[in-house]
């Protein structure tokens, strides 16, 4: 069973440790925190291994770059996102070479989650640009929603 022996040094609630970046946790041996994680048994084992787990699981989804190529889920095509420019563009397309440099996405802004951008994407029954969302779903995997609906996904 994992006890908190050093509560004096965290001055928070006995669990408040949890929530603590991960460069608090891992990278100081001599900090005053690593006193407090004192575990034994198995128990603790597998906690702190779900807990370190968890830890580069959150750090890696939030470090994915969309900027870079990515293909059209299902079109022969391969667009191009550009977040200095805040667009998407196509980058090729082997049914219609003439869209190539065409915005599909513009004005991408990002959000206050980092999963997620508003843009405006060009919609032929509008005949104008509309406000749409786009969402990280992997590193691999980004999808565009027009009112709540999936309308694109490109993938990696």
């Amino acid at each position: 069973m994992c006890t908190n022996s050093h509560n004096k040094l965290l001055k928070r609630t006995k669990n408040s440790w949890l929530f603590a970046p991960s460069s608090l946790i891992l990278a100081n041996n001599f900090s005053p925190l690593s006193k407090t994680l004192v575990c034994k048994g198995y128990s603790c084992l597998v906690f702190s291994s779900i807990l370190v787990v968890s830890i580069f699981s959150v750090q890696a989804k939030n470090k994915c770059d969309i900027s870079g190529v990515w293909d059209h889920s299902a079109k022969p095509a391969k667009l191009l996102v550009n977040l200095n420019e805040a667009e998407v563009t196509v980058y090729s397309h082997d049914n219609n070479p003439k869209a190539v440099g065409l915005a599909v996405l513009e004005a991408l802004k990002p959000t206050s989650n980092s999963l997620l951008w508003n843009a405006q994407m060009y919609s032929s029954a509008e005949d104008s640009f509309v406000d749409v969302q786009i969402a990280l779903k992997s590193c691999n995997q980004l999808t565009v929603s027009f009112d709540g609906e999936e309308v694109l996904e490109l993938v990696r």
